[in-house]
């Protein structure tokens, strides 16, 4: 019918709203990591943090706009 989609947008709403907050984002925070066999071979991964990301994009900035 053609109500249903109300129905089940509503449904989606009430749903969203009880996820949980999220914990506030720090420059501590892991950003991503990076894998890497490297020169032995073995997989390893390197720990990004939010400050090593935001260094690296002001970096590229710094060097494409000055």
């Amino acid at each position: 019918m053609a109500g249903d989609w109300i129905k089940q947008v509503n449904a989606a709403i009430s749903a969203a709203s009880k996820i949980p907050e999220m914990m506030p984002m720090t420059l501590d925070n892991l950003a991503y990591v990076v894998y890497s066999s490297g020169t032995t071979g073995k997989p390893k991964g390197m720990k990004k943090s939010n400050a090593d990301t935001q260094l690296s994009s002001n970096s590229v900035n710094i060097r494409i706009w000055t």
